[in-house]
C-alpha cells in the first residue's frame, strides 16, 4: 500500500508562508570598491609622506611619524622604513637639522 503524502495544511503548528521556495535571506552586497593589493596601498602611503614634506616644508621626522599615524594608524617604525625608501630613492632630501625636504 502506497502512502499518500500529508497536505502541508496539516501539520501543526506550520505556517505554510514560510514553506515558500523563495529565497528570505539578503543576498550579500558585491563589493563596489576595487580590492587594492599591498603595493598598490603602499604607492599610496609614499605618495602621502611626499606630499606631505611638500605642504609643510622643514617637517621633521617625529611630525611625519605623528601625522602618517593620525592618518592611516602606521607605526613609527613604518613610517621611518617609508621615509628612508624615499630619502635612498632620492625623492626626499634630509638637512643637516634632520629637517625633510622635497627633491
Amino acid at each position: 500500500m502506497e502512502s499518500l503524502p500529508i497536505p502541508i495544511s496539516l501539520y501543526p503548528y506550520t505556517n505554510t508562508n514560510t514553506l515558500s521556495l523563495k529565497h528570505t535571506h539578503p543576498i550579500p552586497e558585491i563589493r563596489k570598491m576595487p580590492l587594492r593589493d599591498g603595493a598598490a596601498i603602499r604607492r599610496e602611503r609614499l605618495q602621502m609622506i611626499i606630499e606631505i614634506v611638500r605642504r609643510n616644508p622643514d617637517i621633521r621626522i617625529a611630525k611625519l611619524q605623528v601625522v602618517m599615524a593620525m592618518r592611516t594608524g602606521l607605526t613609527k617604525k613604518r613610517v621611518s622604513e617609508y621615509a628612508q625608501e624615499l630619502v635612498e630613492g632620492e625623492r626626499l632630501l634630509v638637512d643637516d637639522n634632520g629637517q625633510f625636504k622635497v627633491a
